[in-house]
């Protein structure tokens, strides 16, 4: 943990995020969705037209749109079958353990034993690959965050 004891989010982050997403395997990247489900997912998860979209993941059978998760600037959107949109900023997703919660969903869990979701996907096979993918960016975001503390520039 840095010297301060908790992984504070820092704008020049998101960038970073950016760039991870584009660095990461190809062959998971490209099963994300095309143009017409990111408008969906932006509808149904009720992202502000100035949130800009590092990644998205439609858990449709028909790339409806109605769950699934995104990933942005601010944070994670998503939203699991039947249910009300989520979104959670950054912080918990740094400071937190990644587990596998309840119905499909990927949480992050604090100290105290709170839940902060973070992504649903249903297909088992897939919810291991976007685990992988969330362990990574998380790991690489907190070496960012020491980098930054430690004077490193953008």
């Amino acid at each position: 943990k840095p010297a301060g004891g908790e992984y504070l989010w820092d704008s020049r982050l998101k960038g970073k995020v950016f760039d991870f997403v584009q660095s990461y395997d190809k062959t998971y990247i490209r099963d994300i969705s095309n143009a017409a489900n990111v408008k969906n997912l932006l509808i149904r998860l009720r992202v502000p037209p100035h949130d800009l979209v590092a990644l998205a993941h439609d858990d449709t059978l028909l790339h409806s749109g109605k769950n699934g998760f995104l990933i942005t600037g601010s944070g994670f959107y998503s939203k699991n079958l039947m249910e009300k949109p989520v979104f959670t900023v950054w912080g918990p997703f740094l400071n937190g353990t990644l587990e596998y919660g309840a119905m499909s969903t990927i949480v992050s869990k604090n100290e105290a034993g709170e839940t902060a979701q973070i992504a649903y996907v249903s297909i088992p096979e897939s919810r291991k690959d976007t685990m992988r993918f969330l362990q990574g960016l998380q790991s690489y975001l907190r070496r960012e965050i020491r980098r930054l503390e430690q004077g490193g520039s953008q």
